[in-house]
């Protein structure tokens, strides 16, 4: 005697494994958003890497009003 039909194994087993990706999904887009503001506030270097970027995207579109 079995707990669960086949049927209802694969339905289980399915909805596991969906919320099981789901999850993992989740924690790498997380893991993705925090990187870069981790690394800003550990490393001057890459602090100074954003610093430059984002300086010299303002004065480029600012001065020539385009990309």
């Amino acid at each position: 005697m079995s707990i669960w039909s086949q049927s209802e194994f694969r339905y289980h087993f399915y909805f596991f494994k969906s919320i099981v990706f789901e999850t993992a999904y989740s924690f790498g887009c997380f893991n993705s958003a925090c990187n870069p503001v981790i690394y800003a506030w550990r490393f001057p270097d890459f602090r100074r890497g954003y610093r430059d970027l984002i300086c010299y995207k303002l004065v480029h579109v600012l001065s020539c009003g385009k990309y």
